[in-house]
């Protein structure tokens, strides 16, 4: 598709001669979401490491903001691309500061990053727990501040893997809305979604 910020053709990962994913063609252009959909164990974390430019698929290739994916991965985009992972895992240190720690990476000044990652804890409700001790926090509370940390890196890929999962529901709303904001911002969103007999109806669309 003309104009798609994340494009995938011809994917295809082997482990050990047995083929774990397969995705013939993906688009994604600025303010779209797509799920992929399936059941534990049919290759969506896979696909989405790869979309990532995390992992080298067998066969296939992946176009990040129209750059193609090198022959040792030496010209990948990466910064265009954030990828949240299922279990949500924090580093030692504060709230705040796990959620500043992709921010100072990119050299943003501390006052500038600190306003940003507040705005995205409030966003996700957890704003008061930024003071707290990250490792001590509920698995719902770590799963938001997780989920903050990603939104806040704005890059223009956003890459969900099952985020909701560990969420509890009165949680659900902020974090949908939090993510569905991204998405009207002009990011690309991919989001992995465990099949469970329908489609979840908290994926943006």
């Amino acid at each position: 598709m003309s104009g798609a910020l994340l494009s995938a053709r011809g994917l295809r990962v082997d482990y050990d001669g047995r083929t774990v994913a397969r995705l013939d063609a993906l688009d994604v252009a600025a303010g779209e979401a797509v799920a992929i959909i399936g059941p534990n164990g049919s290759g969506k974390s896979t696909l989405l490491r790869v979309l990532a430019l995390l992992e080298r698929p067998t066969a296939g290739t992946v176009t990040v903001c129209g750059r193609e994916l090198g022959a040792r991965g030496e010209d990948a985009p990466r910064r265009d691309v954030t990828l949240a992972l299922p279990q949500p895992w924090l580093f030692t240190g504060t709230v705040l500061g796990n959620v500043e720690r992709g921010l100072a990476a990119r050299g943003l000044r501390r006052a500038g990053r600190r306003r940003r990652a507040l705005t995205s804890l409030d966003a996700l409700g957890v704003a008061a727990l930024a003071p707290r001790d990250a490792r001590r926090l509920s698995s719902g509370e770590s799963a938001r501040v997780a989920l903050a940390r990603t939104l806040v890196q704005e890059t223009r890929v956003l890459l969900l893997d099952e985020p909701f999962a560990h969420l509890d529901p009165d949680d659900l709303p902020a974090a949908v809305a939090a993510v569905r904001a991204r998405q009207a911002a002009g990011a690309a969103v991919v989001l992995a979604v465990l099949a469970c007999g329908g489609s979840d109806p908290s994926t943006p669309t």
